[in-house]
């Protein structure tokens, strides 16, 4: 069973370190569209050596994409990846659907794998992505063993998860707390930590008494559980931390690699993992381990509240663990890992042409094709000695000397005549050009040619997506809006909202009000969780079947999953779901991305918070829908703050957290599907931005409810009939409700 130990980088120390310490790959960012922005992330030509050296050790390297990208950037992405591709780099991981599709078309033999920032759940939204040419998946770190599994037998796909390093609060590429706060988005690399700081909470024994660290995760450490993952099926153990130093990735990558040899080679119940754990404390850690989510959905055991540093005894054994890391990592057995093993023989007899012909087995370094490779070289014609032929064994031992070089010896056989003349320049310059042509010999093994970017089948272009602005409508733009109370329900039928809203999006706990909103005029999509887990079959199955029931007229889908979901009974069951709108936390950032979401039958999305104004004008936004009012949800989190401060009640409802600068962030529990919304403490509103709304001509605009009260609800509606000409009788006033922009006109780096 091959289980691949996969070691973080953030710059080429610490890639090297990963290799020493017995990775067998490593993943790393180059200097553009990594989620590690921050890191020491090298450039080209050093990203392009780091290839070569992994390829000559039989390693693999995977090339961190995952970002979410601009037009203009994935526009500049194929050039950037051509070097990385052609010099052989193993795979990509990728967030951004629409740089899979051009990963796809232009490479279309490199592999692909599927981030964690795409939260992928459950084996519905693998096989989407299966269609996109998707070889591995990265799911959601909140997924429990059971669920890996399951997604593992459902579609065969090659499983990567995490087993060491740092964890987020929110799942992966569903956090826009630290873009709509500072602007720096977590999804584009940058992202500033804001669930490291410091909260006021409004439950449990500690409500609004003093500041604790309620998002703050523990580290995950899984040592005690490699058995466990192994025969879970998972392919590809990946440790965390392209952000640390050299010595904390030396120092886990050779714990781990100890743990999993000795389950491997059944030595697992001699295996000692006491010690390993206590360098692994003393390497970095969040006040203690957690062992994540893998037999829990959630616990208040994994949050470091009090968020404690190291000191005393504990801070000096960590300087000195780092310290022996540091003195390994410069030793000569450190240098030997970096080199490539050869055998090689040497042949030099007067008279003729010396010869070295030197191989190097391949057979178990992970190379495609051949199991070996070998060179020749020649000098030229050599000379008899006048006296005494040069020494055999100081030939043999000159020409071992490869310090410095890529290369070592482990074996070298010499058949030297006793009359030959070798001058020291003549070895050395023999040597150098055998090793030379070796590792052009192994660099070659991994080359690709790049290919012409070829039109897609079916005409889905991205292109499609840009402007067409002689085709511009000048209708108004329907209204939609979402609740999430009853009281916001009741307020719709009591208003007589149905003058202005096209429809209303209500959550599965208010399908109850679906056919009096009807009724009043009103057509009714059902708005699906934020989360879909096969952990909640039940309530999955419970979807399916409302899904089908024609009471509703759409379907508002909010992650992969569901959209896996809904394509699979279109397939199986010739379900026709009516109208079907993708939420923002479906990306489409850029135009391949709405193409992709396209082929699989989704035309209708909900435009990206993270666009400005100027960057939503550039593509075509006709038939697609923008918030106008509503708070942004910034983490989608399977932890609880309830929970977490004791006073999980077990029913669905609010809370709230407030930072330092004293503003507040509402929080929903939902507890039928386990899942925490953290609001942003805003409302974002773009009821003043008309004009700018105006020029992007999306077919529909839509207001997200969430803690207004009744009336708020109410006057929000009525001013929405008057901006957007659906009540232009109307006289209102802009409510008195604080209110962002959000991105609209200031966007994110």
């Amino acid at each position: 069973m091959a289980i691949e130990l996969l070691a973080p980088a953030g710059s080429v120390e610490a890639l090297r370190a990963a290799c020493i310490a017995g990775a067998d790959a490593v993943y790393i960012g180059g200097n553009r569209y990594g989620a590690r922005a921050y890191a020491e992330n090298p450039e080209t030509e050093e990203l392009l050596e780091a290839i070569r050296l992994i390829h000559r050790l039989g390693k693999k390297l995977y090339l961190t994409v995952n970002t979410l990208m601009k037009d203009s950037e994935l526009e500049e992405l194929g050039v950037w990846m051509k070097p990385f591709y052609e010099q052989g780099i193993d795979a990509v991981i990728v967030q951004d659907y629409g740089a899979v599709r051009l990963f796809r078309e232009m490479f279309p033999d490199l592999p692909v794998h599927a981030s964690t920032q795409m939260a992928v759940t459950g084996p519905d939204g693998v096989r989407l992505l299966q269609k996109l040419g998707i070889s591995r998946v990265v799911p959601a770190r909140e997924l429990s063993l059971d669920e890996l599994k399951r997604i593992r037998k459902e579609t065969g796909i090659e499983l990567e998860t995490f087993i060491h390093g740092a964890l987020c609060y929110s799942y992966s590429g569903q956090c826009l707390m630290s873009s709509m706060i500072g602007g720096r988005s977590g999804n584009r690399g940058r992202c500033a930590g804001i669930c490291r700081l410091p909260y006021r909470t409004e439950c449990g024994a500690d409500s609004g008494k003093r500041e604790l660290y309620p998002l703050n995760m523990k580290d995950l450490c899984t040592l005690h559980l490699i058995p466990q993952l192994i025969e879970a099926g998972i392919s590809s153990f990946k440790i965390e931390g392209r952000m640390k130093k050299p010595e904390y990735t030396a120092g886990t990558v050779a714990v781990y690699r100890r743990a999993v040899d000795a389950y491997l080679n059944g030595s697992w119940e001699e295996y000692d993992s006491r010690k390993d754990k206590e360098l692994l404390t003393d390497l970095y850690n969040r006040d203690g381990f957690t062992d994540g989510y893998y037999f829990r959905h959630n616990s208040s055991g994994m949050i470091a509240l009090e968020n404690e540093k190291l000191k005393g005894k504990r801070a000096e054994a960590a300087r000195k663990a780092i310290e022996g890391i540091r003195d390994r990592l410069n030793g000569k057995e450190a240098e030997k890992c970096l080199q490539m093993p050869l055998r090689g023989s040497l042949r030099l007899y007067s008279g003729e042409q010396g010869t070295c012909t030197l191989t190097a087995d391949l057979s178990k370094k992970g190379f495609q094709g051949k199991n070996s490779v070998s060179v020749k070289v020649s000098t030229d014609i050599l000379e008899k000695a006048r006296n005494t032929g040069t020494d055999a064994e100081q030939i043999r031992s000159q020409f071992m000397k490869t310090g410095g070089s890529p290369f070592r010896f482990e074996d070298l056989k010499s058949d030297i005549g006793p009359d030959v003349f070798v001058p020291v320049r003549l070895i050395k310059n023999l040597r150098r050009s055998a090793l030379k042509e070796m590792e052009k010999a192994v660099t070659e093994e991994y080359s690709r040619c790049s290919i012409q970017r070829k039109e897609p089948a079916g005409g889905t272009s991205g292109s499609s997506c840009l402007p067409d602005r002689t085709a511009r409508g000048t209708g108004h733009p329907d209204i939609y809006a979402s609740v999430l109370t009853e009281q916001q329900a009741e307020a719709l039928l009591s208003s007589g909202a149905g003058k202005i809203l096209y429809a209303v999006c209500l959550p599965p706990e208010l399908a109850k009000y679906a056919e009096k909103l009807k009724e009043n005029n009103m057509k009714t999509f059902l708005a699906l969780p934020y989360v879909c887990r096969q952990e909640k079959l039940h309530i999955k199955e419970k979807t399916e079947k409302m899904l089908s029931d024609p009471l509703w007229d759409g379907i508002l889908v909010r992650n992969l999953e569901e959209a896996g979901l809904i394509v699979r009974l279109q397939n199986e069951h010739a379900f026709v779901p009516g109208e079907v709108i993708l939420d923002a936390s479906l990306y489409t950032m850029n135009c391949e991305a709405v193409s992709v979401f396209k082929s699989w039958g989704f035309q209708v999305r909900t435009l990206p918070y993270e666009l400005n104004f100027h960057e939503l004008r550039r593509q075509n936004t006709e038939g697609s829908q923008l918030v106008v009012y509503g708070r942004t949800p910034m983490m989608i989190s399977s932890q609880c703050v309830r929970k977490t401060m004791g006073s999980c009640s077990g029913k669905t409802g609010w809370t709230g957290i407030t930072d330092r600068t004293g503003r507040r962030f509402p929080v929903y529990s939902s507890c039928g599907d386990c899942f925490n919304v953290i609001y942003n403490s805003l409302p974002t509103s773009l009821l003043r931005e008309y004009d700018a709304v105006r020029h992007l001509h999306c077919g529909s605009v839509r207001m997200d409810f969430t803690d207004e009260t009744s009336e708020q609800v109410v006057r929000i509606i009525k001013e929405a009939g008057v901006v957007f000409g659906q009540d232009p009788a109307g006289n209102t006033v802009f409510p008195d409700l604080s209110a962002t922009r959000g991105h609209f006109r200031r966007g994110i780096e």
